[in-house]
């Protein structure tokens, strides 16, 4: 899709729900290589020429003055390459990749000696990335096109908030240290140098792709403008890759508010109401263990998985909606160490302290020889526990000894959050007829589709 050269790149009125940029933050490192292809301008006369054309940079932080922005701008047929960006950060899938990128190029050299770089790109081929991105391009259209929908639901929701001080979760700290509790959440609340970022964090944009396809660009022709709305407000459209069975609510994972679009549902459209299976240690357990097989992310079939998931991702194929971790004492008293700095003494038990309808822990305690300490939310209760990150933060921690040493045994269910839509379930849905209507109804309850332009 072509980005729109005029003045609306330059305007947003986000009162009103009108967003016609967002600024990306892709990477931030002390030298930086870039390539414009086609024609730019930049802004900062002297360092750099008034007018480039297909010129290769090699850019160190020290090139750069503090404090002022180098604005290289497109003149929207163009586009500028960047190599070794970071995706899946900290995550089993992370690698370095060349990427593509329509829009306009920001430099800004940080306090630290680095270079931040920052994409400022239409809405619209924003939201075209990303759904290629997230999911592979060739998913069913109608997955695609609910995917563009809540992905723009969730960006301008999250501009809506930043510009407002007054929400609720500028009055939520985003952690809580003490010598009870570490409670600490991750949102893209805590950008503040730019919009989003460009991975798993926010939503995964990886610029401009060989892998786009007709599907995609139809997807966003078909639902340009469009956004979910619940009593008035755009709709912070979550979603992760599975969600187990059973979707999450908000605030096991971020600031203590709730949604009523964000209502746990279960992951099956003729049982979307039917949640009661975690409600207890034991039917946790049984939940963990024993799992329905009736949920759309339940699915086996390698054909479907292989349409919907990037490569990456196809790595973890075999161990999404059930999963299984161990590990002796000694590993997981360093690793708690290592990842979250918790030094508690050797681990002698973890007893969680509350769980959210999904069975995703909210706050677990972890008693060792030296003393205890309760840790949440989930990502840090996914960050404490593995050398990357655990797949979710549902699961029940069994203590079992193996004959020679003693052992923590993780059983999980789903990867990701699990908050909003499940990316797998929703492929599924859409592989078996269901429209991208039935696929929001069912992840969004209490929403509506309302055309942010129109």
């Amino acid at each position: 899709m072509e980005c729109k050269r005029d003045n609306v790149m330059r305007k947003r009125d986000l009162s009103k729900g009108i967003v016609t940029y967002v600024e990306v933050g892709i990477m931030r490192e002390p030298e930086v290589s870039v390539r414009l292809n086609g024609n730019f301008k930049v802004d900062s006369a002297g360092e750099f020429a008034s007018a480039l054309h297909d010129k290769q940079m090699n850019i160190r932080y020290s090139d750069l003055k503090a404090g002022r922005d180098y604005q290289f701008t497109s003149d929207g047929k163009g586009y500028f390459t960047l190599s070794r960006v970071p995706i899946g950060v900290d995550f089993h899938w992370s690698e370095l990749k060349e990427f593509n990128y329509k829009g306009d190029l920001l430099l800004r050299r940080t306090s630290d000696d680095k270079i931040q770089v920052i994409n400022r790109v239409d809405i619209e081929d924003y939201i075209c990335s990303v759904i290629g991105s997230e999911m592979a391009p060739t998913c069913p259209l109608e997955l695609l096109k609910a995917h563009a929908i809540i992905s723009r639901s969730w960006l301008v929701s999250q501009l809506q908030r930043k510009s407002c001080e007054s929400h609720p979760i500028y009055r939520h700290a985003s952690l809580k240290q003490g010598d009870e509790e570490m409670i600490q959440i991750w949102d893209a609340m805590g950008h503040t140098e730019f919009d989003v970022c460009s991975d798993d964090h926010c939503q995964r944009y990886q610029g401009i792709s060989d892998d786009d396809n007709e599907n995609v660009k139809k997807a966003i022709e078909l639902t340009k403008g469009i956004i979910l709305k619940s009593d008035g407000a755009v709709c912070d459209a979550r979603f992760s890759k599975c969600c187990g069975g059973i979707s999450e609510l908000f605030s096991t994972c971020w600031s203590d508010e709730d949604f009523k679009y964000l209502s746990p549902v279960r992951c099956n459209i003729d049982r979307r109401d039917d949640i009661n299976e975690v409600g207890d240690t034991m039917s946790r357990r049984k939940w963990m263990l024993e799992p329905p097989t009736d949920t759309y992310c339940s699915t086996k079939d390698s054909a479907i998985l292989s349409r919907i998931l990037k490569a990456y991702d196809k790595k973890t194929i075999d161990d999404f909606y059930r999963w299984k971790v161990e590990y002796d004492v000694e590993e997981l008293t360093e690793l708690v160490k290592e990842k979250i700095g918790l030094d508690v003494g050797k681990i002698i038990s973890l007893d969680i302290v509350e769980t959210g309808p999904s069975g995703r822990v909210k706050k677990i305690q972890i008693v060792g020889t030296r003393g205890s300490k309760v840790i949440g939310k989930e990502l840090l209760i996914r960050k404490a526990f593995s050398k990357t990150h655990l797949l979710s933060s549902a699961f029940i921690v069994e203590k079992k000894f193996d004959g020679a040493q003693e052992k923590f045994v993780f059983s999980g269910a789903g990867w990701g959050h699990g908050v909003g839509m499940c990316q797998i379930g929703a492929a599924v849905m859409a592989e078996q007829g269901h429209s991208y209507t039935e696929i929001l109804s069912l992840y969004y309850p209490n929403s509506e589709l309302v055309n942010m332009i129109g």
